[in-house]
């Protein structure tokens, strides 16, 4: 039995060694082989693949790395046993930079419509995204040892930005006289940062890690200067000039400029230094190479690879000094970033402003609200200008109600029950059901009947029902209660089209000539440029057209399968088909396309009910449906600016009254 877990274990070890590098002894690793093969020796063999990965683990932390990015792979060099590991991660998109610490490895992608920063645990595994909206052209990435925070530079929204490290906050630090921001070194332990800038004006400036304090230390002889590295030890700066093919280092204070090593390779780009050496990328050559960080000398190839080699990073737990949080317990509502002499600075989200006890964070003005439905689970949305969008789980109908309701507390808690219920069905697996929409105006919910083919409407005000009858199946509802106004997509087969009609289904009137493919047409409003949108599930095609019908806009991009659409903030929400996949684009031109996963295990199609109803405080003047229903008994129903009419379900008439419903 012993021979057998000896020959288990040593086969696990031979699937996790490292490949040479050049020929380089591995002296270092065989130590660390052999402790882990004589414990994996005492254990019982189902314990062997675990404490293999524990184990390695805990070994992997005790030494240098050098880590790299060549487009698609990122890739690890151990500078303690000088020898090339397995990628950490493999199948990538346009990977430029990375950086790693005790728990995970982080990069930026510059893949078109999925710029994005990343992490993932250092082993690969749960790779999640940390900032995507409001990401153009990430390049430099870096993380303070002491917060946790994540910097990175984008060249396309001309800013340093900065995220908490789980990606739940994210804001500016650096826009004003920022061209083209590349290079991006932190010094936590002085509460500085260093970034190097190739635009019209190429410079490196330090500044303090909240953004304060900004003073360029390099601005001469300087053309397109790539990637900067710290030497912690002797204080020193170095960077990479692409153009002039040279490495130089400079002190903190701008002071002792130094050339290292002229005429380098042919497009240097990243840096990194570890004891006595630099490290750098050589874009044409595909390799990274090595020489002296003093005086240039000893100049060689330390890895090739068939790739574009771009970003570089070297781990040195030894080198970061062990310093107390001013940060720690959250002092800060939402990002509390470092200062100089480990002093802290609380900032606030791009929509959002710092409070008066310059902690906590004000939104500038309310947020658009979004509930997203699936599967019978609702979700609170909301979008964010920098960052990840977030979402939490609506767990009862007295927390939906508060997020939906303008009025929550005047709902008794049967009212609250049936449209949490209400909602829950339709994003259920019933296809009968095929859209929702709210009138926060005569307090009513509307729902797409496909099978009856008719429009359920709901008042919330005294909780009974009507139904709106029509010859086709009504698959998608868009509500514009200041206007008093409905549109409604109809389907027969395969054949859809947009009618227009006011609230009350009267009026009913073709709103675009076009014939779409279907079965889907979703459809959304932006009060703000007073427009319509819409999608078609099978040409892909999103459009928008203004409330009147001119001045139609087409989307260039062709998508796929869109079902849902939405309006957050100044972006198209939209999901496709049976899947978690959520697009966004500018609402105005359609551009910056994002796409991310809305990490939810429950089947079938998202359903959006949009509550940005931005009119709805200004309205000075109160509709009738808002008084006392209109006096209505059972709905009432928006018809014209402020008029309204009483509607009956189809057993009922109206009385002479024209208010109260009583049985045929």
């Amino acid at each position: 039995m012993a021979w057998f877990i000896w020959f288990c274990a040593s086969l696990f070890l031979c699937l996790l060694k490292p490949k040479r590098s050049n020929g380089i002894p591995r002296s270092a690793y065989a130590a660390n082989q052999f402790q882990l093969n004589s414990k994996l020796l005492q254990l019982p063999i189902n314990q062997i693949c675990q404490e293999v990965n524990e184990l390695s683990d805990e070994l992997d932390i005790e030494h240098d790395f050098l880590i790299y990015s060549s487009r698609t792979e990122i890739g690890i060099f151990d500078l303690t046993s000088n020898a090339s590991a397995l990628p950490i991660a493999t199948s990538l998109r346009n990977v430029v930079g990375v950086f790693l610490d005790e728990k995970y490895v982080y990069w930026t992608v510059n893949d078109p419509q999925n710029e994005a920063i990343h992490r993932a645990f250092r082993n690969g595994s749960g790779a999640e995204v940390i900032a995507i909206e409001g990401i153009g052209n990430p390049e430099g990435i870096a993380v303070d040892w002491i917060t946790g925070n994540i910097y990175f530079t984008d060249e396309l929204q001309k800013r340093i930005g900065v995220c908490t490290n789980s990606g739940s906050h994210c804001t500016s630090i650096i826009t004003e006289d920022t061209k083209k921001p590349r290079g991006l070194v932190l010094h936590p332990s002085t509460g500085h940062m260093y970034w190097s800038d190739w635009g019209d004006h190429p410079h490196i400036s330090r500044a303090e890690m909240n953004g304060k304090s900004r003073v360029p230390i390099v601005t001469e002889s300087l053309t397109w200067s790539n990637g900067l590295t710290i030497d912690y030890i002797y204080s020193r700066l170095y960077w990479t000039d692409a153009k002039s093919k040279t490495i130089e280092s400079i002190s903190f204070v701008g002071t002792d400029r130094r050339t290292v090593l002229r005429a380098i390779d042919i497009h240097p780009y990243s840096l990194a230094v570890f004891e006595d050496r630099l490290f750098w990328s050589d874009w044409k050559t595909k390799s990274i190479q090595i020489c002296n960080k003093t005086n240039g000398e000893g100049k060689a190839t330390l890895l090739q690879e068939d790739r574009t080699i771009v970003g570089i990073h070297v781990y040195q737990p030894l080198a970061r000094a062990n310093f107390d949080n001013p940060c720690k317990g959250n002092p800060c509502g939402e990002v509390c970033l470092l200062g100089a002499d480990l002093s802290y600075t609380c900032v606030y989200s791009l929509n959002k402003i710092l409070g008066n006890d310059e902690k906590t964070c004000e939104p500038i003005k309310d947020e658009d609200g979004l509930i997203l439905a699936i599967g019978g689970v609702l979700l609170d949305y909301h979008h964010e200008i920098l960052g990840k969008p977030r979402w939490n789980t609506i767990d009862n109908p007295q927390q939906f109600a508060e997020i939906f309701h303008p009025n929550s507390r005047s709902l008794t808690s049967d009212c609250r029950q049936m449209i949490f219920n209400e909602i829950s069905r339709i994003s259920g697996h019933n296809e009968t059901f095929a859209a929702i929409a709210y009138d926060h105006i005569g307090n009513n919910l509307y729902s797409a009947d496909v099978r009856y083919k008719r429009i359920k409407v709901m008042s919330l005000s005294t909780m009974k029902t009507i139904f709106l009858s029509f010859s086709e199946e009504p698959r998608s509802i868009l509500l514009v209660p200041e206007k008093s106004t409905m549109f409604v997509t109809f389907c027969v087969v395969s054949s859809c089209h947009i009618d227009k009609m006011s609230m009350a289904g009267s009026g009913r009137k073709r709103f675009l000539g076009d014939v779409f493919n279907g079965p889907r047409v979703p459809l959304a409003f932006d009060a703000e440029t007073s427009r319509v949108f819409w999608a078609d599930q099978g040409t892909g095609k999103l459009e928008s057209v203004l409330f009147d019908g001119h001045n139609r806009k087409e989307m260039e991009l062709v998508l796929k399968e869109p079902v849902t659409l939405a309006i957050v903030e100044d972006r198209v929400l939209g999901v496709r088909n049976n899947s978690r996949e959520i697009f966004c684009v500018s609402k105005n031109d359609f551009s910056g396309k994002k796409e991310y996963n809305l990490t939810v295990p429950m089947e079938g199609n998202v359903v959006a009910v949009n509550m940005n109803n931005p009119e709805e405080k200004s309205t000075k003047e109160l509709h009738e449906c808002q008084v006392d229903n209109g006096g209505c008994s059972y709905v009432c129903l928006l018809k014209l600016s402020q008029s309204h009419v009483c509607g009956c379900p189809a057993e009922m008439i109206l009385d002479v009254d024209q208010k109260t419903c009583k049985f045929i």
